[in-house]
């Protein structure tokens, strides 16, 4: 019942230290993989499909701004790892009250609202826990 309280004063915390806002550059999605976790492990994982890819793309490409840097880790809960256009990998985190994308040694944070999330994820097909 904590937990839930848990990771978004850790999300909050973890955007409070990080600075300031941003723009994400842009990016396209060739493809990727989704990984669902419970209990710290991966419960599910399987190849993105195409409408996923183009489903996660058209979010990225609607919540550019409001990016922070962040420096905290996190434990996923749902974990989308990316091929990009430019060659590149990469990781985004989906929390109920945030995104986190990592590419690189690059990583930043956008707080989000349940709707947001919510978006991404039923656009990933992931089921919602609440």
């Amino acid at each position: 019942m904590l937990r839930p309280l848990f990771v978004g004063f850790i999300l909050a915390l973890g955007a409070s230290i990080s600075g300031c806002s941003s723009r994400l550059d842009a990016l396209e999605a060739r493809g990727g993989r989704l990984l669902i976790y419970s209990k710290g492990a991966v419960e599910t994982e399987r190849d993105l499909t195409a409408t996923q890819t183009a489903s996660v793309n058209s979010w990225l490409a609607g919540h550019r701004d409001g990016w922070a840097f962040d420096a905290a880790s996190y434990a996923p809960e749902v974990l989308v790892t990316l091929k990009n256009s430019d060659g590149q990998a990469a990781g985004l985190y989906v929390y109920d009250a945030a995104v986190v994308y990592v590419s690189g040694s690059y990583q930043r944070i956008r707080q989000s609202t349940l709707g947001e999330t919510r978006a991404l994820k039923q656009g990933l097909g992931v089921p919602d826990a609440g």
